[in-house]
């Protein structure tokens, strides 16, 4: 959706095809000493990008000591006790819908945008027009054709390099990550590390 979202303001490359292009450079030209040294130099880069997001993020939803209570503990599950990614979410999730009907005040951090929302085409205080309003057939409809445009290839896979191939095993890997993550990068990337390194030995 950011990519979408991107291209129609700004007209920008895709991101997907940038990160192709440096995974390719990367894993065919990365033992080259100057190539290396590049990509060395773009690690402090990402990890301030991560640090600010994450400042930026934390400075709206970690409103009080419920928040921050939430969000140590979750820190401590996935890195410390190396818990499943999913049943931290799950966790959260269930922690969040029952403190929203318990502790209103307390779950309810992220409210609108004050003046951000002047401009906006629909903000937090508009009324949902039809077109935007949930519903059951077009939600299945969505669902069956997504279901279809990904389970079609997988026969020919399967054909092709056999079931026991790592490339299937993958296939299913990242098909349940993207099930049980949201949020972007932030939230896939624990999931994905976890699984991949010390389940999968990618």
């Amino acid at each position: 959706m950011a990519t979408y979202v991107g291209w129609l303001l700004h007209k920008i490359v895709p991101s997907i095809f940038i990160l192709w292009a440096l995974s390719y450079i990367y894993v065919a030209f990365g033992t080259i000493p100057w190539i290396a040294a590049i990509f060395y130099g773009l690690k402090p880069a990402v990890l301030a990008i991560v640090a600010a997001a994450v400042i930026r993020i934390g400075s709206r939803a970690l409103k009080n000591e419920v928040m921050w209570t939430l969000s140590a503990a979750a820190f401590v599950a996935i890195f410390f006790l190396h818990l499943p990614f999913p049943l931290i979410i799950s966790s959260a999730a269930a922690i969040g819908y029952l403190g929203g009907k318990w502790k209103r005040d307390k779950f309810l951090v992220i409210r609108g945008h004050g003046k951000a929302n002047a401009e906006s085409v629909l903000d937090d205080t508009s009324a949902v027009p039809d077109h935007a309003k949930p519903s059951w057939p077009h939600a299945l409809r969505v669902a069956l054709v997504w279901v279809i445009l990904w389970s079609a290839p997988v026969p020919l896979l399967i054909f092709w390099l056999g079931s026991n191939h790592t490339r299937g095993s993958r296939r299913d890997f990242f098909s349940k990550a993207a099930l049980v993550t949201f949020g972007g990068a932030y939230a896939v990337l624990p999931y994905v590390a976890q699984q991949a390194v010390q389940t999968h030995r990618f």
